[in-house]
């Protein structure tokens, strides 16, 4: 094992545990046609309350991964249920010593931004809120019928750096529970329930 990696290990080995809620929770989500009736457009807000240990591991410059995930499916009584869409956005937090700021960047093939905060509050704020993300053309639904949505914002233990993977398996510090949020949404009503 090199010395770095010997140090990051020892480094977070001796954080205390941690204090906070082991949860990302959906508080609110919602599905919205275009104004040209194209497609739909997801507007959600999580309850983001990170461990003390990664709170620490980011302020320390270690950047976590998160993944916000959408699925679409139409239930199906016959047969197994349709799956119409799946999306998946990865976003990641970090904290730059030098400029003393939070950097929240979404990762997407090509598309990506950046923004920048100056505590981690106001970064978990941000990521905390998706506001008319784009995640299912119009014309793949059909109007009347009922479809199931479900989302989820987790965090990605795989791109943790490695002595924190092995950390991750049996520490739930390292990786809050995400479990998806379900809802209906019928295409016709031009609105979504919880």
């Amino acid at each position: 094992m090199s010395l770095a990696i010997a140090a990051l290990v020892a480094l977070f080995a001796g954080m205390p545990a941690s204090g906070a809620t082991d949860r990302i929770d959906v508080t609110r989500a919602m599905l919205e046609p275009t104004p040209d009736g194209s497609a739909w457009l997801l507007s959600a807000e999580f309850d983001i309350d990170l461990t003390e240990r990664l709170e620490q591991a980011v302020e320390r410059g270690v950047p976590v991964h998160f993944v916000l995930e959408f699925d679409l499916v139409r239930p199906r009584w016959y047969w197994t249920n349709r799956r119409i869409t799946r999306t998946v956005v990865d976003f990641r937090l970090s904290y730059h010593a030098l400029s003393r700021q939070y950097r929240l960047a979404r990762l997407d093939d090509g598309n990506g931004y950046a923004q920048r905060f100056e505590t981690l509050g106001e970064a978990l704020s941000a990521l905390a809120r998706v506001s008319r993300w784009r995640v299912v053309e119009a014309r793949l639904l059909e109007p009347d019928e009922a479809y199931r949505a479900s989302l989820r914002l987790r965090i990605d233990v795989s791109k943790l750096p490695k002595p924190m993977q092995a950390d991750a398996i049996t520490n739930r510090d390292w990786s809050p529970r995400s479990e998806w949020s379900r809802f209906q949404f019928t295409p016709e009503t031009l609105s979504s329930t919880r």
